[in-house]
């Protein structure tokens, strides 16, 4: 598994700030990455277009957005 490794290499080269999304957004690629690598059911079926990765998707919960 990379994504540790990838996630403290983003943080070294990009710093961390606690207002912004890059560091989230890393370690979600980051965690995507690896399933794809490493889990072959999961790689097929994204492949085949049944799961999608999305960044900063917005729900909407009652009559709430949430930004996830």
């Amino acid at each position: 598994m990379n994504a540790p490794e990838a996630f403290v290499r983003h943080l070294a080269e990009n710093n961390y700030h606690p207002r912004s999304d890059a560091h989230s957004n890393a370690i979600c690629l980051a965690i995507v990455d690896d399933l794809l690598a490493h889990c072959p059911a999961f790689a097929e079926r994204a492949r085949a277009g049944e799961i999608v990765a999305k960044l900063n998707h917005t729900v909407k919960v009652n009559y709430m957005d949430w930004n996830i």
